[in-house]
């Protein structure tokens, strides 16, 4: 449901940041800490070798030195929730759950559709010198013109590449928009079947 897929987003980032202001805390209580043990040494003291102190003295500092590398620990992990708090409210991959997604995915695909359009009409400008139907283009722009006629080792225009990548984007989300279609199809014969509706009225080519 569509409140659920929602509420899932918002608790992993409510537990990032949850994470994020938990280890934040203890590494300040930690650097607090070494720093309150390590002020209890005299400044340039060294340890004492063979003095009936050194071994207590070592320890101490070895406290004081775990202590400083948890504070370390903690504030790297801090760091990394922080960073995966805001990484999963800008992501805008679009994931099957999501009761928006064959939306999501037409409206992409639109778009890449949009672009390959725009980059086989651009390359056929460049190709015809045609810088008066070039500027004709939507997001077409003069600057746009200058940088794509430049002498290039691969040509001018939009690299080859970028047809053949922006194809293969298509040909996927196609792909996805297909099996979401064909799974709401089974959802809703299967919500018939199971509530005993009448099978004569759904399609042959569904039929059980």
């Amino acid at each position: 449901m569509k409140h659920d897929f929602h509420q899932r987003k918002q608790n992993r980032i409510a537990h990032a940041e949850n994470q994020a202001l938990k280890n934040e805390a203890e590494s300040d209580q930690l650097y607090l800490k070494s720093k309150e043990m390590a002020s209890v040494i005299p400044t340039g003291q060294p340890i004492l070798v063979g003095h009936h102190s050194e071994k207590r003295d070592r320890s101490y500092r070895d406290k004081i030195h775990y202590a400083m590398g948890k504070s370390v620990v903690a504030s790297n992990k801090a760091a990394y929730y922080a960073h995966k708090a805001e990484k999963i409210k800008s992501n805008d991959a679009i994931f099957s759950d999501d009761p928006e997604a064959l939306l999501k995915l037409e409206q992409k695909l639109a778009a890449l559709k949009g672009t390959q359009d725009f980059v086989k009409a651009v390359n056929k400008a460049v190709r015809k010198n045609d810088r008066e139907g070039f500027l004709k283009l939507k997001f077409a722009t003069a600057d746009m013109w200058e940088e794509l006629t430049k002498p290039q080792s691969g040509g001018m225009g939009f690299a080859h590449y970028i047809l053949t990548n922006n194809s293969a984007n298509i040909r996927r989300i196609e792909k996805s928009i297909a099996v979401l279609k064909a799974q709401e199809v089974n959802v809703a014969v299967d919500m018939v079947l199971n509530g005993v509706s009448d099978q004569s009225k759904l399609p042959a080519k569904i039929q059980r």
